[in-house]
């Protein structure tokens, strides 16, 4: 998801806040055993597989077919809709660490 929006952002702000996130993920990917970091050991996951605020796949698609500022809405949107279910999870009303570095802790003028 982030990926596509680094690709096709047409603010700098969003595609440097898609290209952190991206960097940041990557990061992640192996560093743990298999839903290790699911908290729960998955039994918060959805019907669908999904954890709580990941992406669907029709809202993929629809960043995928986005032209120009409806990227950036559109990311905006997700990564909001991740944080927040981020925060719930960790039991807080705040999103981000206060680290600079953290894509979730910058904004993107939309």
């Amino acid at each position: 998801m982030a990926l596509i929006a680094w690709q096709r952002a047409s603010q700098p702000e969003t595609r440097t806040m898609a290209y952190a996130t991206v960097t940041a993920q990557q990061a992640e990917i192996g560093s743990a055993p298999p839903m290790a970091w699911v908290p729960d050991g998955g039994r918060m996951l959805g019907a669908d597989g999904r954890m709580p605020g990941m992406a669907s796949p029709a809202e993929v698609a629809a960043l995928e077919t986005a032209q120009g500022k409806q990227v950036d809405v559109q990311l905006g949107m997700l990564l909001a809709k991740s944080g927040q279910a981020r925060a719930k999870e960790a039991g807080s009303k705040t999103i981000g660490r206060g680290d600079p570095n953290d894509a979730f802790d910058r904004g993107v003028r939309i």
